[in-house]
């Protein structure tokens, strides 16, 4: 086994002067990823008439869950426009966003090669909101039970986790797969039903980095955004072999 000092990168959070170029240097510049694989999307696909979704939801699921088998992220539910718009059409903004952290951290991978999976499959908030509450928790639990098989299915290395919302739910599984801004970069282990342990790695959802703009906003823009890519930079550092570590980390 290796030592520790030999597959650690120093990163120091208490320096915040240069952020963004140290971030930068963190990127992995390529290594050995697993194999392409779909094999966990039928699972959406069987799923489809239980939750109701259309064709064009079920061909943008697939699309953004199929991808290299070593690493995963999960993000909360489908935007409102992806039961309606294909992704060629209409791209939600979370995913470019999930896009473009994919390409700062590792320059080969992207949203069309990487393993996107909702906790909430079908289940937009357009679509929740518009239920009554009985018909949304039986629905949403139908959905966890789609996220989980597949996850079981997919068994991936490295999992990042980019929701909150399903920190107080009722089901086990949804509630355990939850993180929040504090939560960042943080490592954990999840295990299958295999018995085989993911590594998950705490974050939060994307479009909470994009919502400061001016004055004291630009600040806390800045830092949220850097703590997502340090999300991303921990996952395909794990990846590579390497581990990053230091003050405030």
């Amino acid at each position: 086994m290796a030592n520790i000092d030999s597959i650690t990168t120093s990163f120091d959070w208490n320096d915040l002067s240069g952020l963004e170029v140290s971030l930068q240097n963190l990127a992995v510049v390529g290594f050995h990823k697993a194999a392409r694989t779909a094999k966990h999307c039928d699972v959406p696909r069987h799923a489809q008439a239980c939750l109701t979704a259309s064709d064009i939801a079920v061909a943008n699921a697939v699309e953004l869950a199929e991808g290299h088998a070593d690493l995963a992220v999960l993000l909360l539910e489908p935007a409102d426009t992806e039961s309606e718009s294909l992704h060629q059409e209409d791209l939600p903004r979370t995913i470019q966003v999930i896009d473009e952290e994919l390409l700062e951290s590792c320059r080969t991978r992207d949203w069309r090669n990487t393993c996107i999976i909702d906790v909430r499959p079908f289940r937009s908030n357009k679509r929740r909101m518009s239920e009554i509450v009985e018909i949304r928790e039986r629905q949403d639990n139908l959905a966890y039970t789609t996220t989980r098989r597949m996850l079981n299915i997919l068994e991936p290395d490295v999992l990042i986790l980019c929701q909150s919302a399903t920190r107080s739910s009722s089901d086990e599984f949804a509630k355990s797969l939850s993180s929040s801004i504090g939560e960042f970069g943080n490592l954990s282990l999840y295990q299958l039903e295999s018995g085989r342990k993911v590594i998950t790695i705490g974050s939060f959802h994307p479009m909470h980095a994009m919502r400061y703009a001016a004055g004291e906003g630009a600040v806390v823009k800045r830092i949220r955004e850097a703590a997502l890519r340090f999300s991303f930079l921990q996952a395909v550092s794990i990846l590579s072999g390497r581990i990053i570590r230091g003050p405030g980390v």
